[in-house]
């Protein structure tokens, strides 16, 4: 596993080649404060892993009485595959009766899917590229706009990212089993 160093986020080419060779099979593991990403390595481009736990103000503002727990990777870092990004809500996994998580995106949160490992007190998703993610006890119906470059809505006046998340539908697996997660859309 590789620490980020937050005062030099930003893996080069040769770097990546380097942590590619020296895993074998090129799986890596990078790891911040409260969140960890698994993911192959393949020629991979340079990327930049600068992080924040900073709050969102557009999304706090329209939702005063939420809890919120912000992750963002501001240098949007991207990969060619998939990886599983996991993050650490044992600060929150007891005290809130449901537990949310969304993708901020131009100005729009999405509903994610997310699997729940009670163990190890962790929620993770598979994706490409890392973003903004918030953690939260409130239900916030998917595609909603709350402020940005994004009205939420395409050309055409359709919603974008209309699928509802149930939240039945999270299923919980033990730490000893490898985390089967959705794709993030």
């Amino acid at each position: 596993s590789t620490a980020i160093d937050p005062s030099a986020p930003v893996l080069t080419k040769e770097q990546l080649a380097a942590i590619e060779k020296i895993t074998g099979d090129g799986q890596a593991s990078f790891t911040g404060s409260g969140w960890q990403f698994h993911v192959r390595l393949l020629d991979q481009e340079a990327v930049n892993f600068h992080y924040s736990a900073q709050n969102i103000k557009a999304v706090s503002d329209r939702y005063p009485e939420a809890d919120f727990r912000f992750l963002t990777f501001g240098g949007k870092p991207a990969f060619d595959f998939y990886g599983t990004l996991t993050l650490d809500v044992s600060a929150v996994l007891e005290e809130y009766e449901d537990l949310y998580l969304y993708r901020y995106l131009d100005g729009v949160l999405y509903s994610l899917k997310y699997d729940l490992d009670q163990d190890a007190q962790t929620i993770s998703i598979r994706t490409k590229q890392l973003g903004s993610y918030i953690v939260s006890d409130t239900k916030i119906p998917n595609g909603t706009a709350v402020g940005g470059s994004s009205s939420g809505r395409r050309a055409d006046g359709a919603e974008r990212g209309t699928r509802e998340i149930n939240p039945s539908s999270r299923r919980a697996v033990s730490s000893s089993r490898a985390h089967r997660s959705s794709r993030e859309r």
